[in-house]
């Protein structure tokens, strides 16, 4: 449809004339609405599938109908070798533009994937593939559109990243009515704040506004409080229009007032009139502009207006108008489990939820109803977790057909899970799958009769467990036989002969007890001596003859009659004695006043603590002090002066060490100082041990200095093996590419040069990039240039191992200049232009060569001399037939 701009702002001037002074208010509470889907029948094949098998370690790509579909899965997507396959299907998405696809997997996708349709060959008014959009058809029959949406103007792609794969369409965005709510605040003249409802009705360029409005039941301004004469008024009929983005409209009402002055109580009448518009018609003198961003679409216009007046006060608008159709199918936001209807009723497109959809029912991605009408996830042939507790978390296998059901599934290992059985009595799982009956910690009797029992479940069934807790002794445990207090089940016959436990009385001379265990009471004392024992206290004892048992332990050290001899003990006589062995006691044993064991069976005399000469050389004479714990030894000494005397180290010359220890040490011979390897040095025995002293003469670069250690040439020993790999220091080598040589220090020779343009590099202090020589040149990218396109946006690349222009592909603005009177034009190209010039204008009804050129935004002709009336046809407003006037 053609229709003048000129003659369309006409019209919305005379519609918004009308208008008079009113007053602002806040922009919240504009309620969300939602353009809704329409359920259609399933397409058709076209036949022609093409599949593709998909690598779960790499992914895979398939691309069908000659490049129009693209659908990519990544490794993560995949949970094992998977099948896609896409087959061409007629389209009954509405508005849709080419053939609709069925893409399929052979296996569920464990994450999303990438659905890519190729644009149309060509668009019309400027439009580009962002007028399109990609949907999928769910299981109800309505086509969705995915969240994650991309467009590619370049490449002429749309893209959805999604986990979805069913019936896919390439469709253009409808252009419906559209309808929302709006609220006004005025505080110019008298104050009040007002919400509305509207529909904006599509008509030739813009669209026709209907609508009603509604103030508060009071208005207060000072000491007046008024009344309207109807809280909602209908909106007059006016046009509105979205021109270079931006939305025109007004809110057209006005209000017969009542009001009461609070002070004197007269009563008085007013008119109160609407002064909101976005093009400045109302209130002109005053400045205004947009809040914040206005978003604005095919089924969408929002945003928010204010009109500063200054000290007289604002007008503020806010809108938010959506598509709407009635009475259409729709998926209720707040359950889509439920069967829904749209209403507009309210100004905006609600969705109305309704009876329960059929347990299966697709209501999301990877998602289906169940029979409670709950929207819940499901994948079929997904694994999933069975509700039976003795089936393993993980090992079911979804069915979505019916609601969300988990089939199957790996039983849990015997008694690793409690469970109730059908008759809710306690449970343990069996290890099929099943719950076995089963009662843990219940008292029962083990296969040890003399132990106390508990039940167990961790097999898989009731057992009884063996606590270990042993049974009252005398407990019976079978016929004849009773418990011991060891917990052993034992032959008891009371009144019979029997053997004592004590082992002091005759075997057989006893008689039996049975009360509190098998006891032997009674019996007849060994011969004193004969027989071992254990005394009070768990000693080692000896029977004494009388049925009794003396501590006693043979082979005891004791003291003999020579006290410098050893002695044992002996239990022979029925009690212990000290029997001398004939050998030496300890070197140090005292044996009398001043007088100790000398270690060879004779007590010599010793004084501790007098004064003694000590053996050892490094010691000074006379300043030991006798020791008699060991023999007579003279201890201690006061040691002589480190480095004073030479003495020998176990047969080898030393120094004394000023402690009384002779130091192995030899002077004068060459050492490698231990602060530096790489110095010269000489040992010395000054210090009372043998040093070697840095002589400061550093050793020659290249010399060992420990394992594969060499020095350098500042006289630091560093590491260095000849001939393995090494990293050169210029960053345009490869790394470990070089050779380590040690002759002359460490240094690593040679290198490969690294791929021209893999690495950055400083450049005589500069950025740079390696150049594939192992040479390092200037180099930044990312700086702005011009590419061979000169309409065109260029940056900076390094990638070939010197600095180049490369195209961005975005368009430079129009208007740059690209050579001798040309400059570049909105769509990206190169055309001739010379401001100033002469130029026939677009409009037929401008006589031809008329206009003037203007280049600042590309070449434009504006301006140009009428044709005479009458003179040229042309086409009129609605397409109709018109002449120049």
């Amino acid at each position: 449809m053609v229709r003048s701009r000129r003659a369309w702002a006409g019209l919305l001037l005379a519609l918004l004339a009308g208008c008079k002074l009113g007053t602002p208010g806040g922009v919240g509470g504009i309620a969300a609405g939602t353009i809704v889907p329409t359920p259609t029948a399933a397409g058709t094949s076209l036949g022609g599938s093409i599949s593709a098998a998909l690598d779960p370690a790499q992914g895979g790509v398939l691309t069908a109908g000659g490049g129009a579909l693209q659908v990519s899965a990544p490794a993560a997507s995949l949970s094992g070798a998977t099948l896609l396959t896409a087959t061409p299907i007629s389209s009954t998405a509405p508005g849709a533009v080419a053939t609709a696809w069925r893409v399929e997997t052979s296996r569920p996708l464990a994450g999303p994937a990438q659905v890519t349709f190729r644009g149309l060959a060509s668009y019309s008014g400027g439009a580009n593939v962002r007028s399109l959009t990609i949907k999928y058809q769910d299981a109800r029959g309505f086509w969705i559109t995915p969240d994650q949406l991309s467009w590619n103007v370049a490449a002429n792609t749309v893209t959805a990243t999604t986990s979805h794969l069913s019936d896919w369409a390439l469709v253009l965005a409808e252009a419906p009515t559209l309808e929302g709510t709006f609220s006004l605040t005025q505080t110019v003249g008298l104050p009040f704040s007002a919400t509305g409802t509207a529909a904006l009705h599509a008509w030739a360029e813009g669209y026709l506004l209907t609508g009603t409005i509604t103030l508060p039941a009071t208005l207060t301004s000072g000491t007046l409080t008024c009344v309207p004469d109807e809280q909602t008024k209908p909106l007059d009929l006016s046009t509105a229009e979205v021109v270079n983005a931006t939305f025109r409209w007004g809110i057209n009402a006005r209000w017969a007032l009542t009001c009461t002055d609070s002070v004197n109580g007269a009563s008085s009448t007013q008119e109160l009139a609407t002064q909101f518009d976005t093009m400045k018609i109302n209130l002109t003198s005053c400045a205004a502009s947009f809040v914040g961003t206005q978003v604005n679409g095919a089924g969408f216009v929002q945003g928010a207006y204010l009109t500063d007046c200054g000290a007289t006060g604002t007008v503020t608008g806010a809108w938010d108008f959506r598509a709407c159709v009635a009475g259409g199918a729709c998926v209720p936001a707040s359950n889509p489990c439920l069967s829904g209807t749209v209403t507009c009723s309210l100004g905006i497109g609600t969705c109305v939820a309704g009876a329960p959809l059929p347990a299966g029912t697709s209501c999301g991605d990877a998602k289906v109803c169940d029979s409670a009408a709950v929207c819940q996830p499901c994948v079929e042939g997904g694994t999933c977790s069975p509700g039976n507790v003795c089936l393993a978390s993980g090992t079911g296998l979804q069915s979505c057909s019916t609601g969300p059901l988990c089939n199957g599934g790996t039983p849990v290992t015997a008694g690793s899970t409690t469970c109730t059985t059908s008759g809710n009595a306690p449970g343990i799982c069996d290890g099929s799958g099943g719950c076995a009956a089963c009662q843990a910690n219940l008292a029962c009797t083990p296969a040890d009769p003399c132990h106390a029992g508990t039940t167990s479940c961790s097999t898989g069934a009731q057992t009884c467990t063996d606590t270990g807790t042993l049974m009252a002794a005398g407990t019976a445990c079978g016929a004849g036989h009773v418990c011991t207090a060891a917990g052993a089940c034992a032959a008891c016959s009371a009144g019979t002969a029997c053997t004592p436990a004590n082992v002091c009385l005759a075997a057989s001379t006893g008689t039996a007890s049975c009360t509190t265990g098998p006891v032997c009471n009674g019996g007849t004392p060994v011969a004193a001596g004969s027989v071992t024992c254990t005394a009070a206290g768990n000693a080692p004892g000896i029977c004494d003859g009388t049925g009794a048992c003396a501590p006693c332990q043979p082979g005891l050290v004791c003291t003999p009659a020579n006290p410098c001899h050893t002695g044992l003990t002996s239990c022979s006589t029925g009690a212990q004695t000290c029997t001398d062995t004939g050998a030496s006691a300890v070197a140090g044993l005292a044996c009398g006043l001043n007088l100790v064991c000398d270690g060879l069976g004779a007590c010599v005399g010793c004084t501790a603590g007098a004064a003694c000469s000590p053996a050892n050389a490094c010691l000074a004479a006379g300043t030991g002090t006798l020791s008699c714990a060991a023999g007579p030894v003279c201890n201690g000494g006061t040691p002589v002066g480190a480095g004073t005397l030479t003495c020998s180290a176990a047969g080898l010359p030393g120094i004394c060490d000023g402690t009384g220890l002779c130091a192995p040490c030899q002077a004068g011979l060459a050492c490698r100082p231990p602060a530096n390897a790489c110095d010269a040095g000489v040992t010395s025995c000054a210090t009372g041990a043998q040093t070697c002293d840095d002589t400061r003469a550093r050793l020659a670069a290249g010399t060992a200095c420990g394992t594969n250690q060499v020095c350098d040439a500042s006289g630091a020993c560093q590491p260095c093996l000849a001939g393995s790999a090494c990293t050169p220091s210029n960053p345009c080598l490869a790394a470990s590419s070089g050779v380590e040589s040690c002759v002359a220090g460490p240094a690593c020779t040679g290198g490969t040069p690294v791929a021209a343009g893999s690495l950055t590099c400083s450049a005589a202090g500069a950025p740079g990039i390696c150049n594939g020589a192992g040479g390092c040149v200037a180099c930044q990218a990312g700086l702005a240039c011009t590419p061979a396109d000169p309409c065109h946006l260029g940056s900076t690349t390094c990638a070939t191992g010197a600095q180049t222009c490369a195209d961005t592909g975005t368009l430079a603005p129009a208007g740059l200049g690209c050579g001798l009177h040309a400059v570049c034009t909105a769509a990206g190209a190169c055309a001739a232009c010379t401001p100033g010039g002469a130029c026939t204008p677009s409009n037929v009804c401008l006589a031809a060569g008329t206009g003037t050129e203007a280049c600042a935004a590309g070449p434009a002709c504006n301006g140009g001399v009428g044709v005479p009336a009458g003179s040229v046809t042309c086409t009129a407003a609605g397409n109709a037939p018109g002449i120049c006037d």
